[in-house]
C-alpha cells in the first residue's frame, strides 16, 4: 500500500462512509486501482506499540490540542476461550495498555444499508509514569463481514482503518487560562519586573477526558 501525503494546508478528514468505500473496500476486495491517488493512511500494527509512537514524526504545534491520524491495521483474533466469553479480537498492547471499547455505531451507504461499523475506543495505560497531559481515542472502521466475498483471505477480512486522536490536555488548559487573563485584563501593564519563566507557552504545566 503506497502512501501519499495530501497537499500542504489540506486536512485529511474523510467521512466514515468514505473510509469504508474509498479506502478500505478496494484493498479488501483487491481493487487497488480504485484507491484515491492521495491516500494518507499508513499500514501499521497499532497493537504492538504505545499510541504516542504513531505521532513521533509530527512536529509539535502549540495551537493544536487535537491531532488525528489514520492507519490500516489487521485485527488479531483472541483465543478460543476468550471467544466463548464474547470477545473476537484482542486489542491489548502487551505490558503497555489496552484499547477499551466504549460504543459501536453502524455506517450506512447512500441507500440506508449497513455497510460497516464505527467502534470507539479509549486507550487505558498500564504504566504508572504515563504522560498525564495526553489522551488517546480511536475510531475503528470495519466492513460488514457478510458483504465480503468468501474467496477473500482471512488477513484481508480482518483489515480495518483506525482513526487515532491525540488530545493534548495541557494545551487546552493553557488556552483556558489565556481566555481568563484576557477577560480580566483592564489596562495595559508593563512587562518589566515580571518573571517570564512563570508561564512558558512552549512548556505548559502538566495537569491531570
Amino acid at each position: 500500500m503506497n502512501t501519499l501525503t495530501v497537499p500542504p494546508g489540506v486536512k485529511f478528514r474523510p467521512t466514515s462512509q468514505a473510509i469504508l468505500i474509498k479506502y478500505l473496500k478496494p484493498i479488501v476486495f483487491g481493487d487497488l486501482d480504485k484507491l484515491p491517488p492521495s491516500n494518507n493512511i499508513r499500514e501499521v500494527d497499532i497493537y504492538s506499540c504505545h499510541p504516542s509512537e504513531l505521532f513521533q514524526d509530527l512536529q509539535h504545534n502549540d495551537n493544536e490540542y487535537k491531532i488525528e491520524r489514520y492507519f490500516y491495521t489487521t485485527l488479531k483474533k483472541v483465543s478460543e476461550k476468550d471467544s466463548k466469553n464474547g470477545r473476537n479480537y484482542a486489542r491489548i498492547v502487551e505490558k503497555i495498555g489496552k484499547w477499551h471499547g466504549e460504543y459501536t455505531k453502524t455506517i450506512l451507504d447512500d441507500h440506508g444499508e449497513v455497510i460497516g461499523y464505527d467502534k470507539y475506543f479509549k486507550f487505558v495505560s498500564e504504566t504508572k509514569d504515563d504522560n498525564k497531559t495526553e489522551e488517546w481515542n480511536m475510531h475503528e472502521y470495519s466492513l460488514k463481514q457478510e458483504l465480503i466475498p468468501e474467496c477473500v483471505d482471512e488477513v484481508k477480512k480482518n483489515l480495518v482503518v483506525c482513526k487515532i486522536v491525540k488530545i493534548v490536555k495541557a494545551n487546552r488548559i493553557v488556552k483556558n487560562k489565556n481566555r481568563v487573563l484576557i477577560r480580566l485584563k483592564q489596562e495595559p501593564r508593563s512587562c518589566h519586573g515580571s518573571n517570564s519563566n512563570n508561564f512558558d507557552l512552549n512548556n505548559p504545566p502538566a495537569p491531570d477526558i
